[in-house]
């Protein structure tokens, strides 16, 4: 697609290419390859991006990328191996003060619900990025309300 030969123009630009937009641009064809269900192809870029920029990521920009590859996984099938870096940019994005992140990590380790079992690490990230989010953002209050919900609806069932 257009976003993900953009995002590897970005990375073929090397150090004259600032990171923030790189990240922006890679995580846009990331997306764009998800929306195709082209899961290995955003996993490859993104993990490309990780290679090429290691040395020049910041803190952020460095979980921006990992959020990014821990939805894909999640996406891809491999919710095991999705969600430890889920609870870990949970944690480092509620550590850097930056709620959207918090939000994005919890909501992708919440993304599989296991049939039968509430998941204590899910319900305890669901809740810390509910703290994070402001009253007046009120679309995402609901994303994280709504698979709190379901989750204490299967708890009531158990």
């Amino acid at each position: 697609t257009e976003a993900a030969l953009a995002a590897s123009h970005w990375l073929a630009a090397g150090d004259s290419t600032p990171v923030e937009e790189a990240v922006r641009g890679v995580v846009r064809g990331a997306d764009a390859a998800l929306a195709r269900h082209a899961t290995e192809a955003a996993v490859a870029l993104l993990d490309g991006a990780r290679t090429a920029l290691g040395g020049r990521l910041d803190d952020v920009t460095a979980l921006v990328l990992d959020n990014a590859m821990a939805e894909a996984l999640m996406r891809s099938g491999a919710v095991d191996e999705a969600r430890a870096p889920a609870v870990l940019c949970a944690g480092k994005a509620k550590r850097l003060a930056r709620p959207e992140l918090q939000v994005a990590a919890a909501l992708t380790y919440g993304a599989e619900m296991v049939s039968g079992q509430v998941d204590p690490t899910m319900v305890r990230l669901l809740e810390g990025a509910l703290d994070g989010v402001s009253p007046e953002n009120g679309d995402l209050r609901a994303r994280i309300l709504a698979r709190l919900s379901f989750t204490h609806l299967l708890a009531g069932y158990l």
